[in-house]
């Protein structure tokens, strides 16, 4: 089974950061998804919000953005069919 490789932009640290600063409630979390292997984008991967009914799928870019996110640590959840689940802990919004 192949392995990809959620790549989250450094932009997330900003993201969550900027959301804090100005006192928000709510905040967001975007990205890419490539194959481990190949580096390219990967379409229509499930990106959830482990523990809450919150997701979207990769465009065509592999591109993601979730929002309205409330402000506290998540794992991201990516699944695709033809690969193996993969998780990123702890990420802080």
């Amino acid at each position: 089974m192949k392995q990809f490789t959620p790549k989250i932009f450094c932009l997330l640290v900003c993201i969550s950061i900027f959301s804090t600063g100005f006192s928000q409630s709510t905040g967001s979390i975007s990205g890419v998804v490539v194959d481990k292997q190949s580096q390219q984008p990967l379409a229509n991967v499930s990106v959830l919000l482990d523990g809450t009914t919150k997701g979207v799928t990769t465009d065509e870019s592999g591109k993601f953005r979730l929002t309205g996110i409330d402000l506290k640590t998540y794992n991201i959840v990516f699944t695709i069919t033809g690969y193996k689940k993969q998780t990123l802990y702890n990420i802080v919004v």
